[in-house]
């Protein structure tokens, strides 16, 4: 286009995307990929103090799917063991306070799992839960999987 940078281009993509949430993402290869994906961090930590966003932009529209939602967030939890959780524990208060043990009886639940939500759920914020857990004062340490 005559007058329109790639840059431009790339941007009024993004706008797309976050401002009017229109799911559309594409590059030709990964050069192409990895500088959209720029301009979208960018974009997002553009303003004062503003910080990438943990959470995605869609809402449950159900409280049940706002419970699956919690539950996911978890370590090594997708949407379908997230399901397996609450079908077991019934509550999102349940599956955060069932024991190893307890969570081991689900299907999709070994022990690294059930360790990692265990850490998750009873950790302090800010405070190394294990040896192989990340910590907030140590970016540098990686997840265990």
């Amino acid at each position: 286009m005559r007058g329109l940078t790639e840059e431009a281009l790339r941007g009024a993509l993004v706008s797309l995307i976050l401002d009017f949430e229109v799911p559309i993402l594409w590059a030709d290869d990964s050069e192409e990929a990895a500088k959209l994906l720029m301009t979208v961090a960018r974009r997002e930590q553009r303003g004062a103090m503003r910080e990438v966003a943990l959470k995605d932009r869609r809402r449950p529209k159900t409280p049940d799917e706002e419970k699956e939602y919690i539950v996911a967030s978890l370590p090594f939890v997708e949407a379908t063991t997230a399901k397996k959780l609450l079908s077991v524990f019934k509550t999102v208060e349940g599956v955060f306070s069932a024991s190893e043990k307890k969570l081991m009886e689900v299907d999709g639940i070994g022990p690294k799992k059930a360790r990692r939500i265990r850490e998750i759920a009873a950790g302090l914020y800010g405070v190394k839960p294990s040896s192989d857990g990340p910590s907030r004062g140590d970016q540098t340490e990686r997840r265990g999987s």
